[in-house]
């Protein structure tokens, strides 16, 4: 097994390396955390480090990774997805400013879902940011 500076990092290196398909209809289960004008921000289940949330709209997506530096947001790197179509101009800076406001609660339930195994249920937000 890896070794890890400490016993959170392993729990959650063993959480995220376990079998986590719904065991019912092995299909790869992928919570919604928010709706917001058009745009739907979820985790697939099978997810890695670091924290990080996908974005899409209609048949684009992409992925936003949120990096810390001893707890504070120190920025959002931006990645294509292999075989999707990018987001619009308009619909990244969107994703961002969404990202940048809820990243504290995005890290709770990554957590909840990834570390705790509980569901998470998806919040619509109709106000714009």
């Amino acid at each position: 097994m890896k070794k890890f500076r400490d016993e959170g990092m392993k729990k959650i290196f063993i959480f995220l390396n376990s079998n986590i398909l719904n065991k019912k209809s092995n299909q790869i289960n992928m919570p919604k955390i928010y709706e917001y004008f058009g745009l739907i921000f979820f985790f697939y289940s099978n997810e890695h480090l670091p924290i990080h949330v996908h974005v899409s709209k209609a048949e684009s997506e992409m992925k936003f990774d949120l990096v810390y530096e001893v707890g504070k947001l120190l920025r959002i790197d931006i990645k294509k997805i292999s075989g999707k179509e990018t987001l619009s101009k308009n619909d990244i800076n969107d994703a961002i400013e969404l990202i940048k406001t809820h990243h504290e609660d995005i890290c709770r339930k990554w957590t909840d879902f990834f570390v705790m195994g509980k569901q998470i249920s998806v919040e619509k937000i109709s106000k714009k940011i």
